[in-house]
């Protein structure tokens, strides 16, 4: 017969770890001689624990997520609480035209990477006394009447986009072009800056909108001229650079 001091001699136990939490135990038997039959072992020697995290067990890599996780929320949560306060304050206290300004002076940069004042709609048309020079005026967000603009000394005009549109007596159903140049009043030179052309219909009316890629630039005292037609009408796009 195999006695309880037999057993407690004879067989170990085998601990199952994970995580730090015991998952199961059992006992075996220890002498490789005189073998025992499994159904001859005593109720007890083999036993299924519950799983169960005690203080000695618990994982100290473990615990130190779950505090990183709960800082990290708790942090998430302050930062909503606080721009959720200052939001509905700004609301509450100021009109549309003062949020946008707020927006405006914290946000400043366009599309282009411009502040919004910088920015430039001009509206040319051949002029009326002098031969190919374009006379353009400058319109303004408010929508008050356009005025004469030319570029104010310190800054130059960088052009990225320009529209164009005319009556080409000469070209219809054929291809009319548009030439834009600067001209240097003093000495009277003149540059190439812009060369387009569309095709033009039966009556010969002709258009091209178009974005450049790197746009050309207008310095002070320089004058823009084109070479079209005299029904020619240009937009252009652009904005103004301090050159200090």
């Amino acid at each position: 017969m195999i006695t309880n001091d037999t057993v407690s001699q004879d067989f170990r136990e085998d601990t199952r770890f994970y995580n730090g939490v015991t998952l199961w135990r059992r006992e075996w038997d220890s002498n490789p001689r005189g073998s025992v039959s499994p159904l001859a072992r005593p109720p007890g020697l083999f036993q299924i624990l519950t799983i169960r995290a005690t203080e000695s067990s618990r994982n100290p890599r473990t615990e130190k997520k779950e505090v990183s996780c709960l800082n990290r929320k708790e942090g998430i949560i302050v930062t909503i609480v606080i721009l959720t306060t200052f939001i509905t304050g700004v609301f509450a206290s100021t009109s549309a035209s003062q949020v946008l300004n707020v927006f405006v002076t914290n946000f400043p940069k366009t599309h282009v990477g411009q502040d919004p004042a910088s920015l430039v709609t001009l509206r040319c048309g051949l002029s009326s006394t002098v031969a190919l020079d374009l006379f353009c005026t400058r319109s303004h967000s408010d929508g008050t009447l356009p005025e004469n603009f030319t570029v104010p000394v310190g800054t130059v005009l960088v052009v990225t986009d320009v529209d164009w549109s005319g009556t080409f007596s000469c070209c219809a159903n054929s291809t009319a072009s548009l030439v834009l140049r600067l001209r240097q009043y003093q000495h009277n030179h003149t540059s190439l800056v812009y060369f387009s052309y569309a095709v033009a219909d039966a009556s010969g009316f002709a258009f091209k909108d178009e974005h450049l890629t790197t746009g050309f630039v207008v310095s002070p005292g320089a004058t823009l001229q084109a070479i079209g037609t005299n029904s020619l009408n240009v937009m252009l796009y652009g904005y103004l650079v301090n050159t200090g």
